[in-house]
């Protein structure tokens, strides 16, 4: 027999917008910094033009890239596990866990800019920062925005 209409599935499975409603705007802030970093690190971070010919390298080709993936996957798991309640005792250690992550994927595509340098242009060849490594910057700021938000809106600071 099927189950009514506004009921939720039988098995438990995973219902996105229940998990949404659980999230409030802090959590899908800290969330949707986090599925853009993703997306930040398969993007082009870096790329060089010589003679017309342009080739590119995105985020995971660098240990900044590599590391930030993994932040931001965690950043995800450790808001939802909040957003479900799962979090237990832990949930002030997690909630500053997403404040953190943030801004240590901030922090490494900082250190990647510097490390790659401003990039240089002449006639013939040109290199330079691409969009995946400001994007990447930009979702670390979310990440961290939305767990001082979570933060705050748990009581854990001050």
């Amino acid at each position: 027999m099927p189950d009514p209409e506004g009921a939720p599935a039988s098995g438990g499975g995973f219902d996105p917008n229940q998990l949404k409603s659980q999230l409030g705007t802090p959590g899908l802030i800290a969330v949707g910094g986090a599925a853009a970093g993703v997306l930040a690190c398969l993007l082009p971070w870096y790329s060089v033009t010589v003679l017309g010919v342009s080739s590119s390298v995105n985020g995971l080709r660098s240990w900044h890239g590599g590391l930030s993936l993994l932040i931001e996957l965690s950043v995800a798991a450790l808001a939802v596990r909040i957003a479900q309640g799962k979090a237990g005792t832990n949930e002030k250690n997690f909630c500053f866990g997403v404040l953190g992550g943030g801004g240590v994927v901030a922090a490494l595509s900082l250190l990647f800019m510097l490390s790659a340098g401003g990039g240089s242009g002449s006639p013939l060849a040109s290199a330079g920062l691409s969009l995946g490594v400001y994007l990447n910057l930009l979702a670390g700021a979310g990440m961290a925005y939305g767990g001082f938000l979570m933060s705050k809106a748990k009581g854990h600071l001050g």
